[in-house]
């Protein structure tokens, strides 16, 4: 299975062509020539199990694996263990790979090397069944150099096997549902070859992997900068070499701007470091926000025999500087000038593709963050995709990357690896110029000495660290430069209306952000203890905005959390302070999940998405207005004067309207981000509203809902567009079947009848599967079926298309057909539900194939380029039966999810009918139909309690005082073990403070009596709380005949 031979030109760097699946960007790629790289991403066999010994000599090339599943990687076995609605549900155990491959004669001589990008959590590779190394940690790179194994012109057999076992403890990266500690560890950890793996051929004499190093001096301008460079060379010769390495400066148009050599001896099987001495550059072009400019550093190394390696790396040159952490308020400065950091927090993760994500899906990521206005982006909470990083270096956004999340052990092996991987996170991403801060520890558990030998690692890898770079913790820990606070006021405690006042002391706030209930509205804005409505979250995002805006002038910035929501392994939903009695959305129980993205765990925008691009969004190129909300049809019972009509748009006016074109509600103009367009006191008569945005005066973004319970508007059929009757009968087409997909029965316009969709179960005719039927503990659908109330452009069976299945791989529909040699006709009717509301450029944010038993039909299907947001496609196919079976599929999907409204399959057969179902079959599918028909139990809510005794207080007469640390937000319940004997109750007080000093919440409780022996609990406060390291202050009388014995946390 040769793959064809890609050299790595010297252009591919200087473009988008970084996506290309070419070694990452700010590492080194190959010039033309000297290096061969082969993707080895296709064509892999796996397998996995519980038992690691299940595939012993799984290496040996005459192993069978024909019966093991095809994937091509990146690839993730726990692809839905976290999401069906257990606590910790996620799949732990072994993965098998193999795949074939071949090199050419030509290359004999060589030494070659296998680049992983990242193998979760131990990796194990073989080569021609020859053990070739290992690599513990799944979230940075590892190469290994497999020259004594491999074959020339002949097959090659490659072997990996992926340990990813529960309750791991010797790295940094682990299940966060792995404990019944709360908060644990953040996330959970793939299972698999989950990103992109390279070989390569080289010569023994060359650069060692991300072993070119550029960097400026923080007083760069310009006029000029000093450059410093310096290579590491590995000589895997048997005698020493002398060696030249001879470094240029290649501007954007391909000139030199700079040469510079150095020569060094490196030893027989060693690695050198050459240092470069300052080169000066004149004339600069600063990498900035606007101007994302990047240089390449051409590397070329020779001895007496000739050029031995050449290599380009990607590098900007900028400088930047922080406001002193706890000093007076101050801004942050890129090249000098002030930037206010408008940033969000990104989590690798989706429903069904998990951390695997692959060069379309990190784009389309990208595009979406982009599109939402934001100009900095923070890893949550470890090592991301590098190509996450080639991104933000491109489009000049700024980059704030994340080793870590609240994990320690103390043990000799965890600390080893610990080190060892922060080095390798460092070398990866210390090139790039977006990089602004180096993330150790979200709600560090790191004790402050090994912080504080974590910082000194950093140091030595990146001199700019901390004279630019600050080295961070965030919402907890010691050691660091900087312990940057979160923000969770209006959600966990706190008053919201201080933020500006928050945000200049902080200087930068590392999260705020708000809980959310899908599909669940109330009116009003934010209501303090009101219900955890998208509204609710709005008002609170909309208020933090406004009031950082207010202060961007005095202050670094914030981080919003989340951009889209991820797995949550044993974070314990359904406890107060979270998602549990509000009207919690049956979609919201796909998890545990952190439900505060502003895209859904599959990837569908939240009414907060279009808010932040009403806020941010440039409306002179990305013009945008959106109706708040196109998921809350049921609004109004009736006509009449309606109050907070709330829509979000960076245009500079607004005008709605009751109809389409027409009945004027009238014009709001442009206040700023964080103030929506609003109307009051408006008669509404109609079903539509329908807002036009303006620049300049000029029409250029448009939106509509339409409503239930009111008269239908004069002008309703005009949102149609130009309609064709796409479901007409196809002439002397017999149907057999024809199926709603997520929908329910259904006659179209032409008189024909739609079944409602079913779930498939051996012994009927046809049926749906998904990834849910692998579970007993969800309904067969859930996670997977769909509706928008948008209104359907093109044709006039809008309901057929509003309803929907989503889904990857697991999504299949089977039918039955009366026999094999047909031909059949295969009528497939889809529509973009999610991508493209009220504008915006939607290309490749959803792709995916489509297969007819198991032959790719459509590749890289891309409904908004095809035809809009909400614009009805049909696509019709022939096709044969395969053993009697029509199979729908979708086996590849690059981008979130393949998405289906309808499916119709006839024959020219005039006597064929569908096969009947077995009425056993049919009796199980009803009582899946009812199992689909009810919400998923929501997770059982569960505590936690945790003793603190007074010997680890603080005490101070009658003034004791602990630290405590929770790893989970949400409502947090303090009580006092004690012995009163006093005969009286006596009085106890609480109080709840930050780190920084701010207090969170105060309490008081009577202590009653007690007998000799007893030790009651009394509860002295409930508050909610975010995560995060609290000092927890009680004040009790001085009494003889009183003992405070423990605090007790729940």
């Amino acid at each position: 299975m040769m793959k064809r031979l890609r050299l790595v030109l010297t252009g591919l760097l200087l473009g988008a062509a970084s996506f290309l699946g070419a070694v990452p960007l700010f590492g080194e790629a190959a010039a033309a020539g000297l290096r061969h790289e082969w993707s080895l991403d296709a064509g892999w066999r796996t397998a996995e199990d519980a038992n690691p010994h299940r595939y012993d000599g799984f290496q040996r090339a005459a192993f069978d694996d024909h019966a093991w599943k095809a994937v091509d990687v990146p690839h993730n076995w726990d692809e839905y263990g976290g999401e069906h609605g257990l606590v910790h549900g996620n799949l732990h155990g072994t993965a098998w790979y193999r795949r074939g491959f071949e090199l050419p004669a030509a290359d004999a001589g060589r030494h070659v090397l296998l680049y992983f990008e990242g193998v979760g959590s131990y990796a194990t590779v073989w080569v021609n069944g020859h053990l070739a190394g290992t690599h513990a940690g799944g979230r940075t790179t590892f190469t290994l150099d497999v020259t004594p194994w491999v074959r020339f012109g002949g097959p090659n057999v490659l072997a990996v096997r992926a340990d990813h076992p529960a309750d791991i403890q010797d790295l940094p990266w682990v299940c966060g549902g792995c404990s019944k500690i709360p908060g644990f560890s953040e996330g959970s950890q793939p299972m698999g070859i989950f990103r992109p793996v390279h070989l390569i051929t080289a010569s023994a004499v060359r650069v060692t992997p991300f072993g070119v190093h550029v960097w400026n001096d923080d007083d760069a301008n310009a006029a000029s900068a000093a450059i410093h460079v310096t290579t590491s060379v590995v000589n895997d010769e048997s005698a020493p070499r002398r060696v030249t390495v001879d470094t240029r400066v290649i501007d954007r148009s391909g000139h030199a701007v700079a040469e510079f050599s150095s020569t060094a001896t490196v030893p027989a099987g060693s690695v050198a470091r050459v240092r470069q001495d300052p080169q000066p550059l004149k004339h600069v072009s600063l990498w900035s926000l606007e101007s994302p400019y990047l240089y390449t550093l051409d590397t070329v190394i020779s001895d007496a025999s000739g050029v031995q390696d050449h290599v380009q790396t990607s590098f900007g040159i900028r400088t930047i500087h922080w406001p002193a952490p706890g000093g007076p308020p101050g801004q942050f400065l890129l090249n000098g000038k002030p930037v206010f950091i408008n940033g969000t927090c990104e989590y690798e993760h989706l429903l069904g593709d998990s951390h695997a994500f692959d060069a379309a899906q990190i784009h389309a990521r990208v595009a979406q963050i982009r599109a939402a206005g934001f100009n900095a982006v923070r890893d949550a909470h470890q090592p991301h995709n590098l190509r996450y990083g080639e991104a933000w270096a491109r489009d000049g956004l700024l980059w704030w990357p994340q080793f870590v999340a609240q994990i320690w052990f103390d043990t000799p092996q965890f600390k080893t690896n610990f080190k060892t991987l922060l080095r390798d996170w460092v070398r990866e991403r210390r090139n790039n110029p977006s990089v602004v801060l180096w993330g150790l520890a979200n709600e560090s558990r790191l004790p402050p000495d090994f912080a504080r030998e974590c910082v000194a690692i950093i140091r030595q890898l990146d001199p700019t660290s901390p004279s630019q770079r600050l080295v961070t913790t965030c919402n907890g820990g010691k050691g660091a430069d900087w312990n940057v606070p979160q923000d969770w006021s209006g959600t966990y405690g706190g008053n919201p209306e201080a933020y500006a006042k928050d945000l200049v002391h902080d200087h930068l706030v590392g999260e705020y952000g708000a809980w959310r209930s899908l599909g669940l509205h109330s009116e009003g804005g934010f209501v303090p203890k009101g219900i955890l409505s998208e509204n609710r979250a709005a008002g609170l995002l909309e208020m933090k905005i406004r009031l950082a805006e207010s202060v961007r002038d005095r202050v670094a910035g914030h981080f919003q959390w989340l951009f889209a929501t991820h797995d949550n392994p044993g974070r314990l939903e359904g406890t107060q302070g979270q998602q549990y009695a509000d009207g919690w959305d049956p979609l919201d129980r796909i998890g545990p999940a952190n439900n505060k993205g502003l895209l859904t765990l599959w990837g569908e925008p939240t009414d907060l998405f279009y808010l932040y691009r009403g806020a941010y969004a440039p409306a002179a190129t990305d013009p945008m207005v959106y109706i708040v909300s196109h998921t809350w049809p049921d609004r109004w019972k009736g006509p009449g004067v309606k109050n907070d009509i709330e829509v979000y748009s960076n245009c500079d006016e607004v005008e709605l309207y009751n109809d389409v074109g027409g009945d004027s509600l009238g014009v709001r103009r442009q206040k700023g981000p964080g103030r929506h367009f609003q109307w009051d006191n408006v008669a509404v008569r109609y079903n539509v509203l329908y807002a036009v945005g303006r620049v300049g005066g000029k029409d250029v973004a448009h939106d509509a809902i339409v409503l239930h319970n009111l008269p239908p508007a004069p002008h309703l059929a005009a949102l149609l567009g130009h309609v064709t009757d796409l479901t007409a009968a196809a002439p002397e087409q017999h149907y057999l079947y024809r199926v709603n997909c997520g929908g329910p029965d259904y006659t179209d316009v032409n008189g024909q009848r739609w079944s409602a969709d079913r779930d498939y179960v051996h012994g009927l005719s046809w049926g749906s599967l998904s990834w849910a039927m692998d579970y007993t503990n969800v309904p067969p659908r859930f996670g997977s079926q769909r509706r928008t109330f948008d209104p359907i452009r093109g044709t006039l069976d809008g309901p057929l298309f509003q309803a929907y299945r989503y889904g990857r791989d697991k999504l299949r529909y089977r039918f039955r057909v009366p026999q094999n040699d047909g031909p059949y006709r295969v009528e497939l009717y889809f529509t973009e539900p999610w991508y493209g509301t009220g504008g915006g450029n939607c290309t490749g944010w959803r792709l995916f194939d489509v297969a007819l038993n198991g032959k790719t039909v459509l590749h890289d299907l891309d409904l908004w380029r095809e035809a809009g947001h909400a614009g009805a496609v049909k696509k019709v196919f022939e096709t044969r039966a395969r053993d009697g079976w029509i199979e729908v599929s979708f086996p590849r999907v690059e981008s979130y999810q393949a998405v289906i409204s309808a499916i119709a399959i006839s024959t020219s057969d005039p006597k064929a009918e569908a096969p009947a179902d077995d009425p056993a079959a049919l009796a199980t599918e009803r009582r899946l139909a009812a199992a689909d028909a009810r919400p998923a139990a929501p997770f059982r809510p569960v505590s936690k309690e945790r003793s603190h005794p007074l010997a680890k207080a603080i005490a101070s007469g009658g003034l004791l005082t602990w630290k405590v640390q929770f790893g989970l937000g949400g409502a947090h319940v303090f009580r006092l073990r004690y012995e009163n004997l006093s005969g009286m109750r006596q009085v106890a007080s609480i109080e709840v403070l930050a780190e920084d000093g701010t207090i969170v919440g105060r309490g008081r409780t009577m202590l009653a009596p007690s007998k000799q022996g007893q030790t009651p609990l009394s509860s002295i406060a409930t508050l909610s709380m975010n995560a995060g390291a609290y000092r927890v202050r009680v004040t009790a009388p001085t009494d003889p005949n009183l003992r405070i014995i423990a605090l007790v946390t729940r």
